[in-house]
C-alpha cells in the first residue's frame, strides 16, 4: 500500500509539472511569421520614376503579403508606377513599369518609348513594309523617296524670248534614317510579337528631329522600310541615288 501511494506521488508530481510547463508556454507572447516587403514611404503620383527614398523594406506578417508583393528593394528602383499608390502600401509588381522594355506587363506605348525620343507611326503597304515581316523590337533603316529640280548646264540665251515653264523633277532615293527600333506593328507592342493578318502601320522610336523629318516626308513623298539583321547596328555612309548613277 505504501509502494502504491509513492508510486501516485510520484505520478501527481510529474502531472503538476507538465500542466506548469504547458500553461507558461500558453503565457509566452506568440511571434507570427513575418515576411519583408518592399513599401511606399510616401505617396506615389501615377508615372513618377521611383526613387532610394520612396521605398523601404518592411516586415509584414507573413499571412497578410499581398500577391505579386516585392521583396527586392533594388529591384523597384528606377522603375515607374503605372497607378497611384500611398505611403504604407506595398508595391506590386503589377504597378511597376521599367520604361523602354516592350513585353507583356507594358500595356501602353507610353511606357516603351524611351526618355528623350519620340515614338512615330509610318503607313506601310506589303512593299514598304518587308512583306508583313517587322516585328516589335526589330531594327530597320527608313528610305525616303522624292523629287529635285533637273540641274542644267545650258547657259540661258538672253536674246530668246522668256517662257515660264515647269522644271522638270529628278526622282531621288535617299537612307533618311539607319538603324531605327520598331516600338509596335499596327497596336501591337508586345516584343516579338506578330500578326498572321499582316499590318498596315508600323511605329518607330526616333528623335524629336527625326520625328519631324519623317512626317514630312511621309506627307509629301513616299518612305520604305529597310529590315536590318538583330546583330547588325552599323550605320554606313550612303549616297543619294538618282537615274544617272545607276546607269553609271
Amino acid at each position: 500500500m505504501k509502494k502504491m501511494k509513492i508510486i501516485a506521488l510520484v505520478a501527481a508530481l510529474v502531472l503538476g509539472f507538465c500542466v506548469y510547463r504547458y500553461l507558461g508556454i500558453l503565457n509566452q507572447p506568440h511571434e507570427e511569421p513575418r515576411t519583408e516587403v518592399v513599401v511606399c514611404n510616401v505617396d506615389i503620383p501615377e508615372n513618377t520614376t521611383i526613387t532610394a527614398d520612396m521605398v523601404s523594406l518592411q516586415a509584414v506578417l507573413t499571412e497578410s503579403v499581398l500577391p505579386n508583393a516585392v521583396t527586392d528593394l533594388q529591384s523597384v528602383i528606377g522603375m515607374v508606377m503605372n497607378s497611384d499608390m500611398y505611403a504604407g502600401e506595398q508595391v506590386l509588381s503589377s504597378r511597376l513599369v521599367r520604361l523602354g522594355a516592350a513585353d507583356a506587363a507594358s500595356d501602353s506605348l507610353a511606357y516603351v518609348v524611351q526618355s528623350g525620343m519620340r515614338a512615330v507611326t509610318v503607313n506601310v503597304s506589303i512593299n514598304s513594309g518587308v512583306a508583313n515581316m517587322i516585328r516589335p523590337g526589330n531594327h530597320v533603316d527608313v528610305v525616303a523617296y522624292y523629287t529635285i529640280p533637273e540641274e542644267t548646264t545650258e547657259d540661258p540665251n538672253p536674246y530668246a524670248p522668256t517662257e515660264e515653264t515647269e522644271p522638270e523633277e529628278i526622282p531621288v532615293a535617299k537612307m533618311l534614317l539607319q538603324n531605327v527600333t520598331v516600338l509596335a506593328v499596327d497596336n501591337t507592342i508586345r516584343k516579338g510579337a506578330s500578326d498572321e493578318d499582316g499590318y498596315v502601320t508600323v511605329t518607330l522610336e526616333v528623335t524629336p528631329q527625326q520625328a519631324v523629318e519623317v512626317s514630312y516626308t511621309e506627307q509629301n513623298w513616299a518612305l520604305r522600310l529597310v529590315l536590318r539583321s538583330s546583330v547588325d547596328e552599323q550605320v554606313i555612309e550612303a549616297e543619294e541615288v538618282i537615274l544617272d548613277s545607276i546607269r553609271d
